[in-house]
């Protein structure tokens, strides 16, 4: 069975002031950080790499990514997102892409076999990989209800020296996701966890939970419910709203109304990415300590 992996690349990286987030070199041989990700994918077994990106950095993106197919025997395809791509008809002055789900809809017309989704500037892990192609080869859904899997990190191997991050908790009955809660501006300060909840109140995060890095797998039938919940995201969206469409919400919906089985695949690995241009040498110092102990 053919696998996909779809990497997000058209986020505006506004607090990265270092050219394209997406493209920054980090490895010895001047890697992306993406470029980890496809390697792991296709050791994986996964067959199709498709890129989200912005029209207006298609040139370089292509440029920096073409020797992908051939180096790593994958298909490659680009597609782009594209704030005025919308179902329905709304006043907006909207020039920032509207979030995750809507970059997953990006590739509604290319994604035709089990997928897992990933951003393209995190890292993951191979084991992550490894655990989501399992899963997406024998993955079946029902006429009424979606089967996915999504890698759960552990909090405290996940956050950022150089400032705060938002996570997205899991929590579970067993390996079974029951609810999603999000958490923004988290930060570590003497040993102590915690970020704010989506009503601004701080709360004390344990450090062994389970988060979200949106890395994610599906069936195809996850496009037919992203295209109907986005409609309706817009049509009970207020005027200039600044709201995004975002994977962990909507699972959350499918999960309420019981349109979803969502497993979690535990990692015990670290995770580490780019938000800021103060996270790039830390990035490199990681992945050379990774690559020295034979992981590429």
């Amino acid at each position: 069975m053919e696998t996909s992996v779809v990497i997000m690349a058209a986020g505006m990286g506004s607090r990265f002031k270092g050219g394209i987030k997406q493209l920054a070199p980090v490895g010895e041989n001047g890697e992306t950080l993406l470029e980890y990700s496809v390697c792991d994918a296709a050791k994986a077994g996964f067959d199709r790499v498709i890129f989200i990106i912005r029209r207006e950095i298609e040139e370089e993106f292509v440029s920096k990514t073409g020797h992908i197919s051939e180096k790593y025997g994958v298909k490659v395809q680009y597609v782009f997102q594209d704030p005025e791509d919308i179902p329905v008809k709304i006043k907006t002055n909207r020039t920032k892409p509207w979030g995750t789900g809507h970059a997953l809809l990006a590739a509604r017309n290319v994604i035709d076999t089990p997928f897992a989704v990933i951003n393209s500037d995190d890292y993951y892990g191979r084991s992550a990989f490894e655990k989501v192609h399992g899963f997406l080869v024998n993955a079946d859904d029902n006429d009424d209800m979606l089967s996915g899997c999504m890698v759960g990190y552990i909090l405290k191997k996940s956050i950022s020296g150089n400032g705060s991050v938002n996570r997205a908790i899991c929590h579970t009955a067993g390996e079974r996701l029951t609810r999603i809660s999000e958490y923004y501006g988290i930060t570590e300060e003497n040993g102590v966890i915690s970020g704010k909840n989506k009503q601004g109140v701080t709360e004390e995060l344990p450090g062994d939970s389970l988060v979200s890095m949106n890395f994610f797998g599906f069936t195809p039938k996850m496009i037919s419910e992203l295209e109907k919940r986005f409609a309706d995201f817009l049509r009970q969206l207020p005027e200039d709203s600044e709201s995004e469409f975002i994977i962990p919400n909507i699972l959350g919906e499918l999960l309420e109304e019981k349109k979803a089985e969502m497993t979690v695949l535990r990692s015990e690995e670290d995770t580490f990415g780019m938000t800021r241009t103060e996270d790039v040498e830390d990035v490199r110092r990681r992945l050379r300590s990774i690559a020295a102990a034979g992981a590429y």
